[in-house]
């Protein structure tokens, strides 16, 4: 792990963490007033660990992207974000399946288009995820290694028992900065949550309909993923190539202008050397 202790809790709202840095816009409760859809006043891979909780749905997809590759950039080697955001899939499970009352602690909509509206839309609220959306936005801000965890749970001590808000199958990712590519939807964790809620349904037709769209989307996410990195690293060694042009474009120049100074100087040297002969 990075030897940088610096832990940044942003946007924590009501919810202060000891001993971390909790950052909100507007919570009076906040160690710092910043808006995260801006650059943070934070050196480079100066941080080991970042949370936020409900946060990322608030913002829309481009500033998601931003602001992942701002914590990206503030994360040391092997530091760490762990981000917890609303389910679309679980949303969207709740309304075929007609749970309105799934939220009954949190919010009661009146219907169940109410309830699939209201989720997306209330709050300010402005883009929600699914696993493969929220692995894919992480990827384009230069996470390669992306997991996804239990409520509560983590294998790193420093990230158990954050989350407050009560549980209803939300996403829960952690993404490690590191140069290791490690990206695989296919855990035990995220596949045994939703096995947990979409096994609820009895509707077999629409669970296998759910199932063959969900390997299609993933299978297309993977796809993504690694274009993204390919463009990547295409764009590198094209800037590459272009360095090694105007190299090899330099020492040309460097060795012509070499030979006209030699030439100069021989010519120069003949000159005067006949010059003085013609003296003696």
């Amino acid at each position: 792990m990075t030897i940088s202790n610096l832990k940044l809790h942003l946007g924590c709202g009501s919810n202060i963490l000891t001993g971390w840095n909790n950052i909100d816009l507007d919570s009076p409760q906040a160690d710092q007033h910043l808006d995260l859809t801006q650059p943070l006043p934070f050196q480079d891979a100066t941080v080991s660990h970042i949370f936020t909780e409900h946060f990322i749905e608030h913002i829309t997809r481009a500033q998601a992207v931003e602001f992942l590759k701002e914590c990206y950039r503030l994360l040391a080697q092997d530091g760490v974000i762990r981000i917890t955001t609303p389910n679309l899939r679980f949303l969207v499970f709740t309304y075929f399946s007609d749970k309105v009352n799934e939220w009954g602690d949190l919010w009661q909509p009146a219907s169940r288009c109410l309830m699939l509206n209201e989720g997306m839309r209330a709050w300010g609220h402005h883009f929600l995820y699914d696993a493969e959306e929220l692995t894919r936005v992480l990827g384009e801000a230069g996470f390669k290694s992306v997991s996804f965890q239990d409520y509560r749970a983590s294998e790193d001590e420093v990230l158990v028992g954050l989350e407050t808000r009560p549980f209803h199958n939300e996403l829960i990712v952690e993404a490690r900065k590191s140069t290791a590519l490690d990206f695989n939807l296919e855990i035990k964790i995220l596949n045994a949550n939703e096995a947990s809620w979409s096994s609820q349904n009895n509707t077999p037709s629409l669970i296998a309909e759910q199932t063959k769209v969900r390997l299609a989307m993933e299978s297309k996410a993977r796809a993504d993923f690694i274009e993204v990195q390919s463009a990547t690293i295409h764009q590198l060694e094209t800037r590459i190539h272009e360095l090694e042009a105007s190299i090899h474009k330099q020492e040309v120049l460097i060795s012509h202008t070499q030979a006209k100074l030699v030439a100069f100087q021989s010519s120069l040297f003949g000159k005067i050397y006949s010059f003085f002969n013609r003296n003696v």
